[in-house]
């Protein structure tokens, strides 16, 4: 287990981490976005495509793209993390509480012993 003194520095710096993490996935995000306006706007305006079946396809088509998945993969990878982050920061606020629980019957015990 950590030290006390230690605990709150490492839960800061895991909560910067995260929000760096939050920042990389607005950014995917927001790209992602304008990938999809893209697409929407290359469907929108091909004459070839007649029906809602003919663009849902081509839309299928064009999000299969490498580009288009390796940035959904990328998000998918940025949020994973960001989850990671949070289970990291959860356990050591948990591991804070306990010592300080420790710390408070340890000086309960010695007042009584003093008393």
């Amino acid at each position: 287990m950590t030290d006390l003194h230690q605990l709150p520095q490492a839960i800061a710096q895991i909560q910067r981490q995260a929000l760096a993490q939050e920042g990389e996935i607005r950014y995917l995000k927001a790209t992602l976005t304008t990938f999809d306006r893209e697409i929407e706007g290359t469907i929108a305006f091909d004459p070839e495509l007649k029906n809602e079946s003919q663009r849902k396809a081509k839309k299928a088509e064009l999000q299969a793209e490498e580009d288009y998945q390796a940035l959904s993969i990328k998000l998918q990878r940025a949020q994973d993390g960001l989850i990671e982050l949070q289970i990291e920061s959860e356990l050591l606020r948990s591991q804070l509480s306990i010592l300080k629980l420790e710390m408070r019957g340890a000086i309960a015990r010695l007042e009584a012993e003093a008393a």
